[in-house]
């Protein structure tokens, strides 16, 4: 049977994943922006943006990905927690008749 405590142990996780996710995602970028900002098509790149400082442009471009990643990936996640768990609910509070099942 669902329970609360199913649907409370994934929203948990998925709170925690999320975060978990931007520290991970922000160490890598730390390390990885000063190869980034050394590329001749990535310093082309940012110059054809409007950037001055390609060293900024990088930080800025890969923090605004990292906060989509951050919200959007685990609203999804907690929207299809909560849908799973609302199927499930549904499937065990009205089973399908023997006429609908497929036996093998």
């Amino acid at each position: 049977m669902v329970t609360g405590r199913g649907v409370g142990a994934g929203l948990w996780a998925v709170l925690m994943a999320g975060p978990a996710w931007f520290i991970v995602n922000m160490t890598a970028t730390s390390r990885a922006m000063s190869l980034d900002a050394r590329d001749p098509a990535t310093i082309a790149f940012a110059h054809s943006q409007g950037a001055t400082d390609v060293l900024a442009w990088v930080v800025d471009n890969d923090l605004g990905g990292v906060i989509v990643i951050l919200t959007v990936v685990v609203a999804v996640a907690a929207v299809l927690i909560v849908f799973g768990a609302l199927v499930a609910r549904d499937i065990q509070r009205n089973p399908p008749s023997a006429a609908t099942r497929q036996d093998a």
